[in-house]
């Protein structure tokens, strides 16, 4: 990425006017640049010290820069593990490009690039890729429920669980060396084999169990995905429209109106929910409208939950698109009651049954509540969540296959040498996940999805 010992600076506040601006400095020479800003004596350790800043340029300190509030703090006790100084300044647009401009002129420091100070932070044994990784989910959080986790996986519980799988697997290995390494020895207790394979056999178990999870820690992350499908008029974007406060959809008596899908973003209880208004499902000629429908199709099988609404008046349904626990909306309630043929054939499907009508917010507050419901009893997650990424779901599902053929060649009577290469194979792609092993390749793809300060 960079020379390892430059000193690094950035702005670690947000960017624009504030009422203060923080700015960030790492590497050998912070206490440099300190020293030259403010013509004055490091101050103490880990106390924030009142400094008048100067340009280095200004050689009889005519033009005060600013009155900034310092902080040093030499390594290896900082966040990147070297010497760290923080200036606190007036957030104005001219004060923070001055004194960026004049830390550039100390010549002691260049600007970092994004991700740099926690990339720094993981070569130094500060944290690992896990929590390296909650420290931009922590800044990007903007739901309750992404903050939660994000802190969850900073406060170490992702790392530890991953820890002790890397345990496991280093336990089942030690059994299989003792066979191999003592195969006469009286001392070597019988079924030691056995006991490998059990070991493997509930580390596998835990891990495609944390797979399957893997949809719902995700969409945390990431968010929800709802889809509402239904036939042309029957309400999907009135409803689209209500539930967002906006009018996000086109809404009008002529039938086809959506052609293409409209995503609304919703803070729901704390988790991200995109809802998705889709194209009117019917048969149509218009080589544009069936384009609409089969993007209705393809994004009701990739959403994490969908709607079918279908108004009171209607004589068919597509239940089938459905699945068990979907929400089947019985939409325009003020122009009579809802068919009782529709509630016979939804009575199979395990559906949730909501009646709507745009112009009765008591049942829009019913149709949000229902929602709520089902959003936070899918995402409610009690174990520590250990895939986040699309990475960890790689690097798990390579461990899972690695423990797999270990259990086959153990059920097959191979030798253990051979087995246990498969095991430390599935613990090597779990320490990728943590960065317990070697992953220089991906660092700079990691870390520079992180803002620059960070």
């Amino acid at each position: 990425m960079t020379v390892a010992n430059d000193t690094i600076h950035a702005l670690a506040s947000a960017p624009g006017k504030a009422g203060v601006a923080v700015l960030r400095i790492s590497g050998p020479h912070a206490s440099d640049v300190l020293t030259k800003l403010s013509r004055r004596e490091l101050p103490s350790p880990r106390h924030l010290a009142l400094r008048s800043l100067f340009h280095p340029d200004d050689q009889n300190a005519q033009d005060k820069l600013d009155e900034a509030l310092i902080a040093w703090m030499p390594g290896p006790a900082s966040f990147t593990g070297e010497d760290c100084a923080e200036i606190h300044i007036h957030g104005g647009v001219a004060i923070l490009s001055a004194v960026l401009s004049a830390i550039e002129a100390t010549g002691f420091s260049r600007p970092a690039l994004p991700g740099e100070f926690s990339r720094r932070a993981f070569e130094n044994g500060r944290m690992d890729l896990t929590r390296a990784e909650s420290i931009a989910d922590l800044v990007d959080a903007e739901t309750e429920g992404q903050r939660r986790q994000a802190f969850r996986q900073y406060d170490g519980e992702m790392k530890e669980r991953l820890d002790d799988w890397r345990t496991q697997i280093i336990d089942a290995m030690a059994s299989l060396e003792a066979a191999i390494d003592f195969p006469d020895e009286e001392d070597v207790p019988d079924g030691v084999d056995g006991r490998a394979y059990q070991i493997t056999q509930n580390l596998r178990d835990d891990i495609e169990t944390a797979l399957k999870d893997s949809g719902r820690t995700m969409a945390i992350r990431d968010g929800f995905r709802i889809a509402i499908l239904g036939e042309p008029n029957a309400g999907k974007s009135s409803l689209l429209n209500k539930v967002a406060g906006r009018d996000a959809a086109i809404v009008s008596d002529i039938a086809g109106t959506t052609r293409d899908i409209i995503e609304v973003r919703l803070d729901l209880d704390g988790y991200v929910v995109w809802l998705s208004d889709t194209a009117g499902l019917r048969k149509t000629q218009d080589q544009i409208e069936a384009e609409g429908v089969k993007r209705a199709l393809a994004k009701a099988a990739d959403s994490d939950l969908r709607i079918l609404v279908v108004p009171v008046g209607a004589e068919h349904w597509s239940l089938e698109l459905l699945e068990p626990e979907d929400l089947l909306v019985i939409n325009k309630i003020d122009l009579g009651k809802a068919p009782a043929r529709l509630l016979d054939d939804a009575a199979p499907h395990d559906l949730k049954i909501v009646q709507t009508s745009v112009r009765s917010d008591e049942s829009l507050t019913e149709l949000l509540a229902s929602l709520s419901k089902i959003v936070s009893s899918r995402l409610s997650v009690m174990e520590a969540p250990v895939v986040t990424r699309d990475r960890h779901r790689h690097h798990l599902a390579s461990a899972k296959d690695r423990l797999d053929t270990a259990l086959d060649a153990m059920s097959n009577g191979v030798g253990p040498e051979l087995v246990s290469e498969d095991l430390r194979l599935a613990s090597r792609a779990i320490g990728a996940i943590t960065g317990a092993v070697d992953v220089e390749d991906l660092l700079d793809r990691i870390f520079g999805e992180f803002c620059i300060g960070k």
